[in-house]
């Protein structure tokens, strides 16, 4: 069930490639490595959620990260 999920991921980061590439200006070259890069990293988030779904969130970093600083603060 997972490959198909990961091929609807793959299919709706292809149609929004199609459909915003081409508004992308030919000269515009870090525009284009930045697209490519988000829409990358975008991918292997969806594809590493879809398989460990259970996986801590941001916000479990954030208070590990200030755990500390709440204890000198009490």
């Amino acid at each position: 069930m997972e490959i198909i999920y990961l091929f609807v991921i793959a299919v709706v980061v292809g149609v929004v490639t199609w459909f915003e590439w081409p508004k992308i200006e030919k000269h515009e070259t870090k525009e284009k490595r930045a697209f490519i890069a988000i829409s990358a990293i975008a991918v292997c988030l969806a594809a590493f959620l879809l398989y460990f779904p259970d996986a801590p969130g941001p916000t479990h970093f954030v208070s590990k990260l200030f755990e500390p600083l709440t204890k000198m603060i009490k």
